[in-house]
This record gives C-alpha cells, sequence and structure tokens, in this order.
C-alpha cells in the first residue's frame, strides 16, 4: 500500500477540487490518499501517515499567492522578478516541511518543488527548450527605446510579455499602426487590473510615454516576434497540451477572433473539443505530442500543460509556454484527473 498525499486549496475549483472529487469517487487500487492545505503544511500541522511510500501531487497555492505574492494592495507592476523570488522561498519552505516531517518515508514527487516554478521565468523556459532544440518563438533582446520604436516599424509584430506572470495578463501587442495592452495605463502610469479577471486591451498606438515605461520593466519583460497564426474556420486558436508521465492524454484546442492578441480562456477566449482541429492538422498531431512532451521533459517535470502555436502557411508549431499548474478542462470534455491518477497507479515507484 502507498500513499497519495494531495496538497492545494479549496479556491482552486478547476483543478484541485476536481481531482479531489475524482479520488472520492475511485480510490486508486493499492494506494491510501489523503488531503490536505498548504497552511497547514506551513504550520507544520501534516498528516500522519503509515505508508512507506508517498506520492506527492500538488495544486497551486492559490491562497498564499494571494496573500504573500500578489495580494490586493501589491505595490509595483504585476510579473517581475521578485514574484519568482518569493514563489522559490515558498517551495522551499513546503519541501523543507516535508522532508524533515516525513524523514523516514521514501517520497515521490509529480513535479519535484525544486524544478515547480521553472515554468514561471518564461525567459529561462526559453533557454532550456532552446539548447533541446525546441521550436520556440523568436526573441528580441533590445530594450532600448528607440531601436523598439524602429522595429515595430520595420520588423513587427511584437508580444511584449511579464517575464514571471501567467493567465495571460501583462500582455502588449505593437505592430505598426496597432498597440494594444491589457495594462491600464492611466494618468502617463503603468498600473495593474485588481483583479485576475478583466485584464481587457486597451488602444495605446504610438503612445511613446507607454512604450518607455514598457521598456523601462527591463529584464522583467520578455519580447517575441509574432507567429502568425494559422487559422480553423476563420479563428486564430493555440493547442494546451495535457503531458503526464511521458504521455499526451488531451490536446484542447482555444479559439479567438482573427484579430485577437491572446487565446486564454481567462481573457475571452473559447474552448473546442478536439475536432476543432481534426482534417486541418492530422500530419502535425504527431509532432505536436512529441514536442510536448520533450519539453516537460526538459524542465524536469512529469505533469504540465504545454501551449503551442501552429504558424500559417508551414503549420509548423511553436511551443509558447509551458504551465507545471494548468487548469484542468471540465471533466465532460475530458477527465484529466481520471487520467492523472491512472498515470500514478502505472509508476512503479521504485
Amino acid at each position: 500500500m502507498k500513499a497519495l498525499l494531495v496538497i492545494g486549496d479549496e479556491e482552486d475549483w478547476e483543478a484541485y477540487a476536481r481531482f479531489k472529487a475524482q479520488l472520492e469517487r475511485v480510490v486508486p487500487e493499492g494506494f491510501r490518499y489523503y488531503t490536505t492545505n498548504y497552511q497547514q503544511i506551513l504550520d507544520g500541522k501534516l498528516l500522519d501517515i503509515a505508508e512507506e511510500k508517498v506520492i506527492v501531487l500538488f495544486f497551486f497555492p492559490f491562497e498564499y499567492w494571494n496573500e504573500n505574492i500578489e495580494p490586493p494592495d501589491m505595490k509595483g507592476i504585476y510579473g517581475t522578478v521578485e514574484f519568482l523570488h518569493k514563489f522559490n522561498h515558498f517551495w522551499e519552505l513546503v519541501d523543507n516541511r516535508l522532508s524533515s516531517f516525513y524523514s523516514d518515508k521514501k517520497i515521490y514527487f509529480m513535479n519535484d518543488p525544486k524544478h515547480i516554478a521553472a515554468d514561471r521565468d518564461k525567459e529561462l523556459t526559453k533557454r532550456i527548450l532552446s539548447r533541446q532544440g525546441i521550436r520556440i518563438p523568436t526573441t528580441i533582446d533590445t530594450r532600448d527605446l528607440e531601436e523598439m520604436r524602429e522595429l515595430i516599424a520595420s520588423e513587427g509584430p511584437f508580444y511584449v510579455k511579464v517575464r514571471y506572470g501567467s493567465m495571460g495578463k501583462g500582455i502588449t501587442y505593437l505592430k505598426k499602426g496597432n498597440w494594444r495592452t491589457n495594462f491600464r495605463f492611466e494618468n502617463c502610469q503603468l498600473l495593474n487590473h485588481p483583479k485576475d479577471y478583466g485584464w481587457d486591451f486597451i488602444d495605446v498606438t504610438n503612445d511613446f510615454s507607454f512604450l518607455k515605461q514598457l521598456m523601462a520593466l527591463g529584464e522583467n519583460i520578455t519580447i517575441e516576434k509574432e507567429i502568425d497564426s494559422f487559422l480553423i474556420d476563420d479563428r486564430k486558436f493555440d493547442l494546451r497540451v495535457y503531458v503526464c508521465f511521458g504521455k499526451v492524454h488531451y490536446i484542447f484546442p482555444r479559439s479567438n477572433d482573427p484579430d485577437a492578441v491572446i487565446m486564454n480562456i481567462t481573457q475571452g477566449a473559447i474552448g473546442h473539443n478536439m475536432e476543432f482541429i481534426l482534417g486541418d492538422l492530422d500530419d502535425q498531431i504527431s509532432e505536436i505530442s512529441k514536442m510536448a512532451i520533450a519539453s516537460v521533459e526538459a524542465l524536469k517535470l512529469n505533469f504540465a500543460g504545454v501551449d503551442i502555436l501552429i504558424e500559417k502557411g508551414t503549420k509548423k508549431p511553436y511551443i509558447l509556454e509551458l504551465n507545471a499548474f494548468p487548469g484542468f478542462t471540465e471533466p465532460e470534455r475530458f477527465n484529466i484527473s481520471e487520467a492523472a491518477i491512472y498515470e500514478i497507479c502505472s509508476q512503479k515507484w521504485d
């Protein structure tokens, strides 16, 4: 008998709550499962576990994040390096608490806390993937205001993203005659939105005071050349590929209007079943799957969602981002919890 320790917050209704509900319906054979939250771990109130082998599955620590990393009264701009420093420190605490309390156990991690935050650094992720020969967008290194103005006019469009952000927040699109951002920009000041939702895009075309502030974020942003997106049914789309223990379990297409900036569901895109891409990308599915698996392995993860864009004309897939905490689709679309439990049970855990 082995123990499955599942750690998350009730606020995570999209992934943690769905996974717990699946466990309550079907207990994995050969396992006893336990659930707890991060505050209990940080307070030293860990669960007594009799089993000698403990497999730990982490979900996103929403409560800690919202109280300590991105609180409502947060000062400064969203997605800066301080986010990563605080997040890494959190995982060091969790790792130390678990290792100390269960020192007499053999602990296995679905995603090791030493690597779990790597996906939050977009530049680090791209460097790791590039070294593995995995196709990624072209990165622009300049932070010089005048050089960026010239690049927009001659070589754009470009995406400027906060380097340590997620959920489609803190993104700017720069094309000659068409600049859009989902930051607030009021009284010549770059500002965040107060909540995760509602980061709507506004027109800042040729507002050089905005561009100056954006470039001043320096290493806290990443700049990428736009990949001209392949369209299906006159809609721009990307693919969220769910990888677990070296297997692709589901490909989730997400689409938006052809002039949309991003494909995040939280920012207005809609999800589709796999049938959305069948007939158009049948020949690409094998390469898409191999790239997604290789990307997850390159970041030393076992479970992740990989975001992939298909280039117009060539139909070549490009890795946009990885997510160690991907939102789960509705079970009616695909039961990711069930698939993950199956894979956990299938591992030897030697």
